[in-house]
C-alpha cells in the first residue's frame, strides 16, 4: 500500500508541477505515429494461497471410505522483496487536441519468483466395535512452492489526456501472458490403536507439479514528458494479476489385513489415502521509469 500511495503521490505532484514548471514548446508536440520504449524499475510480488485442502481417508477391503480427516487451511499471503524489472515495447499512438490513445506490445523481464507454503494438520477419529474402541490418528504435512516465470508478454491500451502539447498523463490496461508453476510434496501418516493390541502405523508420500501458461490482466497510470521532438521520459505504476495455478497431490498405501496385529474389521482399516489440492494466485506491483523514442 505504501508503494501505491507513494507512486500516486509522485504522479499527482508531477502533473501539478507540469502547469508551472514544464516548458510548453510549440515545436515539441505529440504526433500520430509509432514509438518504441524501454523502462527499468522495481516490482513487488504477492502470492495468495486460497484455502488449501488436505485430507486423510481410511478404507475397508472394498475401498469403501470409513473415516475421513478433512482440513481446510485459511487463506493467506506470502510475499518477497523487491526485484529489478525491465521492459521493451513498440506501440502506435493517435493524438488529438486534448485526448490521446496509444496501443502497444511489450515484453518484461525479471528474476524468477518462488513462494513457499507449508501446511501441517492433525486430526483424530474414533470407531466403536464390540471388542473395543479404535482410535485413528492422522497427520498431513504438505509443502508447496509456486514459481512465477521470469518473462512475460503484454498487450495494452493507453488512453490519456494532454496536459501540455509535450506532457501527457495516461491510464493503461491490458492482458499479460506468462507462466506459473506449482510443486507440492505431501506426507500422510495414520496410527490405529485398539486397547490390548499393538498400534499399527502406516505412511505414504507423493509429489506432483503443474506448469501452466496463464493469461492475466494489468492496469496502471503513468506520465510522459517530451523534451525533444523524438525523445521523452516516462514514469509508471503498474498492477498485474497473473491468475492462479493449482494441482492435486495424491498418495495411497494399502496394508495387508493378514499382517495386522489387529482383529477384523479393525485390520481392514490399514489403508491410507492422502489428498492435497492447493490453489494459488500471484499479483505484482511495479514502479518503472523509462525512455520513449517517437519515430517520424
Amino acid at each position: 500500500m505504501r508503494i501505491i500511495s507513494f507512486t500516486l503521490l509522485s504522479l499527482t505532484t508531477l502533473a501539478t508541477y507540469s502547469a508551472f514548471g514544464f516548458s510548453d514548446d510549440d515545436d515539441i508536440t505529440f504526433e500520430d505515429g509509432f514509438y518504441a520504449s524501454v523502462a527499468l524499475g522495481a516490482n513487488w510480488a504477492i502470492a495468495n494461497w486460497d484455502g488449501t485442502n488436505s485430507t486423510a481417508s481410511f478404507y475397508d477391503d472394498n475401498f469403501d471410505k470409513l473415516n475421513l480427516f478433512d482440513v481446510t487451511t485459511p487463506s493467506g499471503d506470502s510475499s518477497d522483496d523487491a526485484k529489478i524489472i525491465g521492459s521493451a515495447g513498440l506501440g502506435y499512438q493517435l493524438v488529438g487536441d486534448l485526448l490521446y490513445l496509444g496501443a502497444q506490445i511489450s515484453g518484461a523481464f525479471s528474476d524468477t519468483r518462488n513462494f513457499n507454503d507449508d501446511e501441517y494438520a492433525s486430526s483424530e477419529a474414533i470407531g466403536f466395535f464390540p471388542f473395543g474402541d479404535a482410535v485413528l490418528t492422522g497427520t498431513n504435512d504438505v509443502q508447496s512452492t509456486v514459481t512465477l516465470g521470469d518473462s512475460e508478454l503484454d498487450l495494452e491500451l493507453k488512453p490519456g489526456i494532454l496536459l501540455l502539447d509535450n506532457f501527457l498523463i495516461y491510464a493503461r490496461a491490458g492482458v499479460v501472458f506468462s507462466e506459473l508453476k506449482i510443486n507440492s510434496t505431501g506426507e500422510w501418516s495414520q496410527i490405529t490403536e485398539v486397547e490390548g493390541f499393538d498400534p499399527v502405523e502406516l505412511a505414504t508420500s507423493a509429489s506432483t507439479s503443474n506448469n501452466e501458461s496463464v493469461v492475466g490482466f494489468r492496469v496502471g497510470v503513468g506520465l510522459e514528458y517530451l523534451f525533444t521532438e523524438h525523445l521523452g521520459v516516462s514514469l509508471d505504476y503498474i498492477f498485474t494479476d497473473y491468475g492462479d495455478v493449482s494441482t492435486v497431490t495424491e498418495g495411497k498405501i494399502t496394508g495387508d489385513p493378514a499382517d495386522s496385529p489387529l482383529p477384523p474389521p479393525i485390520a481392514d482399516l490399514n489403508h491410507i489415502h492422502g489428498l492435497y489440492a492447493p490453489e494459488v494466485s500471484v499479483t505484482t506491483h511495479a514502479v518503472m521509469a523509462g525512455l520513449v523514442y517517437h519515430f517520424d
